[in-house]
């Protein structure tokens, strides 16, 4: 039995400073509402504008297939007019789980995604890595990386795209065993290429202050 689900992206936006907003007659409102048909379970984790004023969207939509052990989903990312319209849609998986956590745009409208993906998902064990992609303006699929250790859990749920179109990343890993997770951050070449990965030598509490002091240095 397949199950679809619908995904509701909805805006509402009122014209604030303009002089029908000082005139008796309330502001005009737009609204509008996109249903996203899925298979299985669909989320939208990240909202941006582009700098032209399109809306992107980035998260997962759910999917079956033959054979499948278990929840099945891409990382998503689409862009929609600031009416409303689809201008396009990406899908990014694997075999198992994809989920796109947050999104960075650049100035000249490059889309940079990050998230996690299950690499092994049987009963009693799972296996997580991280990918960090970058999409051109049209949707176009310019690089993936990904952040892989066999002995480690590692998911990213923060992106900043530097001046130079590197990217920083943050987030967590948990090696096997472990009663918890430590904090993670990882900087990622303009081209794509893992500079460098690293965990403190002790937990702290959230990872935007490693980021923080990686923009410093």
């Amino acid at each position: 039995l397949m199950v679809r689900h619908l995904l509701a992206l909805s805006m509402m936006g009122a014209l604030l400073g303009c002089p029908a907003a000082l005139a008796k007659e309330p502001a005009p409102v737009e609204t509008w509402e996109v249903i996203v048909e899925t298979e299985g379970r669909g989320e939208i984790k990240k909202l941006a504008l582009a700098p032209n004023g399109d809306i992107l969207v980035a998260g997962f939509l759910g999917r079956t297939g033959p054979g499948a052990e278990g929840p099945q989903s891409d990382a998503w990312l689409a862009r929609y007019a600031p009416d409303g319209q689809q201008l396009w849609s990406r899908l990014l998986g694997d075999r198992y789980r994809d989920e796109a956590l947050d999104m960075s745009v650049s100035t000249d409208g490059v889309i940079t995604i990050a998230g996690w993906r299950d690499v092994e998902l049987t009963q009693g064990h799972q296996a997580i890595n991280s990918f960090v992609a970058r999409f051109s303006a049209d949707g176009e699929l310019l690089w993936q990386a990904i952040l892989a250790d066999p002995s480690r859990r590692i998911v990213t749920a923060n992106a900043v795209v530097l001046g130079d179109g590197s990217v920083l990343v943050a987030g967590h890993d948990e090696t096997a065993g472990s009663a918890g997770t430590r904090a993670l951050v990882a900087k990622v070449s303009a081209e794509g290429r893992i500079e460098w990965m690293f965990s403190p030598p002790e937990y702290v509490d959230g990872v935007m202050p490693l980021v923080k002091n990686a923009l410093r240095a």
